[in-house]
């Protein structure tokens, strides 16, 4: 999931300010992250049945 992440970081959709989302399929986790000039900063990796505004705090 990272390395598609890196490869095309602007694949996934952004799901608040400038944050985007990941949902790994596998698992029921999803990866959210930001996306800078020179790196991608994940900001949390949360369980799928965690609420999805508890992560907002860390942007």
């Amino acid at each position: 999931m990272l390395s598609t992440i890196s490869e095309t970081p602007l694949m996934y959709p952004i799901v608040h300010r400038n944050t985007r989302r990941a949902i790994i399929h596998r698992f029921p986790f999803c990866v959210y992250y930001l996306v800078e000039s020179t790196e991608i900063v994940v900001v949390a990796v949360m369980h799928g049945s965690r609420s999805p505004h508890r992560w907002k705090s860390r942007t």
